[in-house]
């Protein structure tokens, strides 16, 4: 990938306004990395988008339309050529999953990675370009 390559970034998550909370200042990120970001809300949006958009990044949250939704979008786009994150709010060590271990696998299984939502967009940025 070359410095001047555009990344492209698909967030899918319903509580839109949440996940720029997460992310931060866009445009202090832009000032070092080269990004546009397209933000859906509803998992039909994000497996469309995924399979046509072209992204080299794609963050679904875990919590959508309903439970555990993320994994599905995952599971439908497992294919499709891009770096793939599930990220949420909530502990992997919660009540919801047996243990990290067993989200982590099946998230793994998925060509994916777990990260968490207080994750920094530049630190995913950081990431992807290290790969």
């Amino acid at each position: 990938m070359t410095l001047e390559s555009t990344i492209k970034v698909l967030i899918a998550d319903d509580e839109i306004e949440k996940a720029q909370a997460s992310i931060g200042d866009v445009s202090k990120l832009q000032s070092e990395y080269k990004f546009d970001i397209d933000y859906v809300t509803t998992s039909k949006e994000a497996i469309e988008k995924a399979k046509t958009g072209n992204y080299q990044l794609i963050i679904s949250d875990l919590n959508m339309d309903k439970m555990y939704v993320g994994l599905e979008v995952l599971t439908q786009i497992k294919d499709v050529k891009a770096k793939k994150y599930l990220w949420t709010s909530m502990s992997p060590n919660s009540d919801m999953f047996d243990d990290e271990k067993n989200l982590g696998e099946l998230v793994k299984s998925l060509d994916a990675e777990y990260i968490p939502k207080m994750m920094s967009l530049r630190r995913v940025l950081e990431k992807y370009k290290k790969e």
